[in-house]
């Protein structure tokens, strides 16, 4: 998904303004403020396919500490025509 993304021809646009900043980075600064943790994730019973990616690139990241900068990198040569 692009940091700026329109849906249903041009009437939803999404912006995801964080979209570079590490999810652990956000979660501390959230506790440092003492913001409640809004539970917004898919209600299904069990583990998620989202949770079940995020364990992959971990298991990633320890092994190669330079996947992370790969992805974001691979981030600049989205092209729109191919996003669903």
């Amino acid at each position: 998904m692009l940091p700026v993304q329109e849906f249903f021809n041009g009437e939803l646009t999404v912006i995801r303004p964080l979209y570079l900043v590490d999810e652990a980075v956000i979660r501390r600064h959230a506790q440092n403020m003492d913001w409640p943790e809004i539970q917004l994730g898919c209600p299904t019973s069990g583990s998620s396919k989202r949770e079940e990616i995020k364990n992959m690139l971990t298991r990633f990241y320890r092994s190669n500490k330079k996947i992370k900068g790969n992805i974001f990198h691979a981030l600049k040569n989205v092209n729109p025509d191919y996003l669903l």
